[in-house]
C-alpha cells in the first residue's frame, strides 16, 4: 500500500505507580485491567484538545441522528426481503427488527481521525462494552493526578471529557425504563451477563449499579441462571423478569438452544413480541449494529433524489447529507467502486467484533500481510501491539468468514508511542465515542494493532491546553483502519 504520513497522536505517562493506580476499590468496579495476560488498562493519557473534543461532541450526536432516520426508514419503507439479503439481519428476528421503539439506547460510535478529518468507521449499538473503564476509571486516574501534580507544584492539569458519561448513562437507562413502566411492564428489571465473564459482568454491574443509585430496584442475575416458561415469561431468581438488559448480542441469543434443543433465543424473542418482556437494549438496535446499515446509508446518500422521488417526503435532510459526506466514509456491500478507483479499503464481516472478521486491501484490491505484519527494523525498537487476528481460533475464523461483507474506504489511522511500563510500546489510535440517548457522554481511547482488537489498549481520554501535533516521517509507517 502506497505510503502515508500520518499524524501522531500525543500521550502522557500519568504521575500513578501501577500498584497504587489500581487500588482494591478499582478493580473491584474494573477487574480486568490485564486481560489476554497482557496489561489492558494504562496509567498513561491521550490527549485531545477542546476543539477536537467539541467536534466529536457535535458530529456524534449528528451521526447518530443520520442513523435514526436511516433506521426509521428501514423499519418503514423496506420490505422483509432487503433486510435480509441487504442488511443480513438472519430471517428469525426481521420481526423484531421492525419493533420500533420511540427511545434511543445505549452506543458508541468508533472514530478515526485520518488526512480528511474525523470519520465515523462503525456503530456499536446493541452491547456496547468499555464502560466501567471510560465512565469511572479515568476519572479516578485524571482526578488523582491532577492532586499529584498540585502537591508537588507542578502546573500540570488535565480535564476530563467524559466525566458527564456516568451522568448520561444514567438518564438514558431511567428514561428507558419510565417509558417501559408506562407500557404496563410491571415485573422485576434485571440485568443479565456472563457469570465467568468478568469484562462483561462488570459492564453489566455498572449499569445496574447507576439504575440503583437512581432509585429503581433492579437486580443482576447470570445468563446461565435464566429460565425461560414459553408463552408466561422469563424468570430470574425466581421472579418473573419485566424489564431485562442483557449483555449478549442478539445475533447469539437468536440461534441458542438448550442441551435438549430448546430454542432458548427464539423463545425468548417470542416472550417480547407478546409484550411479556421488554428488552432494555431495544431490538431494534440489530439494524444499528449490522454494519451493512453504513453501506445502505451511503446508498441513500449517492442515489438520494432517485429514491426520494417515490417518497412522500426526502428520505435525508440537506445537512443529513453533509454530515454522511463529512463523517462516514464511503462504505458499499462489494469492492467494485474501490477496485475501479485503485483506491484501499477494507472488508468487515457484517457482525464482526472486536476486529474479528477484518481485512485490509490495497491500491491494487490485493490482501495486505497486515494481520501478520513482518517487524521492520523500526518496529524491532518500539514493539507493536498485536492484532486480534493473532489469537483467532479456527471456530472463529469460520465464523466470520461466513458472514455477508462491507467495504469501507480505508482511513489511516494516527499512531501513539506510550512510554509504560519501562518500554515503548507502540500502536494505533481507535476512539469510541458513546452516544447514549443520542447525546454525547465521552470517549473510550484504545491503541492497538492494524486492526482493533481485545488486545488493544485502553487509555483515559483527556485535555491539554496547547497540545501540538507533530509528523515524524522517521517515527511512523502508515496506520491501519480498525
Amino acid at each position: 500500500m502506497e505510503q502515508q504520513v500520518n499524524r501522531i497522536r500525543h500521550s502522557l505517562k500519568l504521575p500513578l505507580e501501577e500498584r497504587a493506580a489500581f487500588t482494591d476499590e478499582r478493580l473491584r468496579v474494573v477487574p480486568y485491567v490485564w486481560m489476554h495476560n497482557e496489561p489492558y488498562c494504562m496509567t498513561e493519557a491521550i490527549l485531545y484538545d477542546k476543539t477536537e473534543v467539541m467536534e466529536l461532541r457535535q458530529a456524534s450526536e449528528h451521526v447518530h441522528q443520520v442513523f435514526e432516520r436511516v433506521l426509521r426508514f428501514v423499519q418503514h419503507e423496506l420490505p422483509d426481503i432487503t433486510l435480509v439479503q441487504q442488511l443480513g439481519i438472519p430471517a428469525q428476528l426481521v420481526e423484531a427488527a421492525r419493533q420500533a421503539e420511540p427511545i434511543s439506547g445505549i452506543s458508541r460510535q468508533d472514530w478515526i481521525k485520518g488526512p480528511q478529518g474525523w470519520k465515523c468507521i462503525e456503530n456499536n449499538a446493541d452491547t456496547p462494552t468499555g464502560i466501567p473503564e471510560a465512565a469511572y476509571l479515568a476519572e479516578q486516574f485524571i482526578h488523582e493526578s491532577n492532586m499529584l501534580w498540585e502537591r508537588k507544584g507542578e502546573k500540570q492539569r488535565l480535564l476530563n471529557p467524559s466525566d458527564t458519561l456516568s451522568s448520561q448513562l444514567q438518564h438514558t437507562l431511567v428514561k428507558m425504563l419510565q417509558y417501559y413502566r408506562e407500557q404496563g411492564y410491571s415485573g422485576t428489571i434485571v440485568f443479565s451477563a456472563y457469570r465467568d465473564h468478568a469484562e462483561d459482568r462488570a459492564n453489566t454491574l455498572y449499569l445496574l449499579k447507576l439504575v440503583q443509585q437512581a432509585g429503581w430496584e433492579a437486580e443482576f442475575c447470570a445468563l446461565e441462571d435464566l429460565r425461560v416458561v414459553p408463552g408466561e415469561g422469563l424468570y430470574a431468581n425466581n421472579h418473573k423478569v419485566g424489564i431485562w438488559y442483557r449483555l449478549y448480542p442478539l445475533e447469539y441469543l437468536m440461534t441458542d438452544e438448550s442441551e435438549d434443543g430448546f430454542p432458548i433465543g427464539r423463545a425468548v424473542l417470542a416472550l417480547s413480541a407478546s409484550k411479556l418482556l421488554a428488552i432494555l437494549n431495544p431490538l431494534q438496535s440489530i439494524l444499528l449494529q449490522s454494519k451493512a446499515m453504513m453501506a445502505l446509508i451511503w446508498a441513500i446518500h449517492e442515489h438520494h433524489d432517485e429514491l426520494s422521488s417515490t417518497m412522500s417526503a426526502p428520505i435525508l435532510t440537506s445537512g443529513e447529507r453533509e454530515i454522511i459526506k463529512r463523517y462516514i466514509p464511503p462504505t458499499y456491500l462489494n469492492p467494485e467502486p474501490f477496485k475501479a478507483t485503485g483506491r484501499p479499503y477494507v472488508a468487515k464481516s457484517i457482525w464482526g467484533r472486536e476486529g474479528k472478521g477484518t481485512t485490509i486491501y490495497d491500491t491494487n484490491g490485493v490482501c495486505e500481510e497486515g494481520m501478520n505484519e513482518p517487524v521492520t527494523k523500526e518496529k524491532e525498537k518500539q514493539p507493536f501491539i498485536p492484532s486480534e487476528a493473532d489469537m483467532e481460533d479456527a471456530d472463529d475464523q469460520r465464523y466470520y468468514a461466513a458472514q455477508p461483507k462491507i467495504y469501507q474506504a480505508y482511513v489511516p489511522m494516527e499512531a501513539v508511542h506510550m512510554a509504560s511500563t519501562g518500554n515503548q510500546l507502540s500502536g494505533y489510535l481507535l476512539t469510541g465515542v458513546y452516544v447514549p440517548g443520542g447525546t454525547y457522554g465521552g470517549l473510550l481511547p484504545r491503541v492497538g494493532g492494524r486492526i482493533t482488537g481485545d488486545l488493544a489498549r485502553f487509555c483515559p481520554a483527556a485535555i491539554q491546553h496547547d497540545v501540538h501535533w507533530t509528523i515524524n516521517k522517521e517515527q511512523i509507517d502508515e496506520g491501519e483502519s480498525s
